[in-house]
């Protein structure tokens, strides 16, 4: 199951042509000019399970006493972009189900105080690597930084997301409405020929409203 707050699902003709800032973890690292991690159980890994690459960061529950959750996050800090149009993007990838009661939230914020609900990752079971692409709405661009924010909540070590290729890019030029507040599935087609192939893609694409 996929939630999210005030969201338009569109349809993109064709998918953005260029970047204006990524990360795919090749580095097999976190970048602590962008990155910063609040508790355990996400750390980047080095495997043939990356989605265009051979590294991702993963989130993975942790053995709790009484089965307590885990709590943990990982933040983003970019300069503020000179751009009112603006697409944040990621590749995630469900590798262990996930139950109702825990999930991945995904957050933007103009400040790294006030939060803003994107995405809600939960409920899934062990799924293909998944794109999620969300047109953010002009008071992104309006503060100092623009600050992103995963935060994970997994009941075992069995729990497991895999995101990988984040990225901000300019909004796609032409869009088709589909429906008003929540996310469809849009794309799904095989992977190029030297990926994996026990899978199929997709991609998702929201217009943020902030109203």
């Amino acid at each position: 199951m996929l939630s999210a707050i005030g969201a338009v699902a569109v349809l993109a003709a064709a998918i953005p042509g260029g970047t204006i800032w990524n990360d795919g973890f090749e580095s097999g690292n976190l970048d602590p000019n962008f990155w910063s991690l609040e508790g355990d159980g996400i750390q980047v890994v080095t495997s043939l399970l990356g989605h265009d690459s051979n590294s991702y960061v993963n989130f993975q529950g942790q053995t709790g006493i009484g089965g307590i959750q885990s709590h943990s996050s990982l933040l983003l800090e970019l300069p503020s972009f000179d751009d009112n149009n603006l697409t944040f993007g990621f590749w995630a990838k469900v590798h262990s189900g996930l139950e109702v009661d825990d999930s991945i939230v995904v957050e933007w914020s103009d400040d790294g105080a006030t939060w803003n609900h994107l995405i809600s990752i939960t409920n899934q079971p062990i799924g293909s690597w998944t794109e999620y692409a969300f047109d953010l709405p002009p008071e992104a661009s309006a503060g100092e930084s623009l600050n992103f924010r995963f935060t994970a909540e997994l009941g075992s070590a069995t729990d497991r997301l895999l995101v990988d290729d984040v990225s901000i890019a300019p909004e796609p030029a032409s869009l088709l409405l589909l429906g008003l507040g929540s996310l469809v599935a849009l794309r799904r087609g095989g992977r190029p020929a030297n990926q994996a192939t026990d899978c199929l893609d997709k991609t998702i694409y929201a217009s943020v409203n902030q109203d």
